[in-house]
């Protein structure tokens, strides 16, 4: 299993982090999914991307576990990341803020 992948599986991760694709041995996740439910996770894919059918796959798997999915379409793009993505950085913004207000509580108990 991938290291975002585990991180992600963490019971004290707010969010995931990048998620390659194709997604390593992602039938070990069916185990942990109460440790997806609300878990908010950014797909990011390249309309042109040969793993993009594997992303919308991904998705769905994500999504059946109850994850909060933001899953965003690259226009014209391949292989790559879309650099100026303003959803991404509006997912970035919103999950930065929980993980630090949840880091917060932890320390604080």
């Amino acid at each position: 299993m991938g290291k975002s992948i585990q991180y992600l599986c963490r019971p004290d991760a707010p969010a995931a982090g990048r998620i390659p694709f194709p997604i390593p041995n992602s039938t070990t996740l069916i185990d942990n999914a109460e440790l997806l439910r609300n878990k908010p996770i950014y797909i990011g894919v390249g309309e042109k991307d040969q793993y993009n059918d594997e992303a919308r796959e991904a998705r769905e798997f994500f999504r059946r576990r109850g994850a909060k999915i933001t899953f965003e379409e690259y226009k014209g793009i391949g292989h790559a990341p879309k650099e100026d993505s303003e959803i991404l950085r509006k997912w970035l913004a919103t999950n930065s803020a929980s993980e630090e207000s949840e880091s917060a509580n932890a320390n604080e108990q």
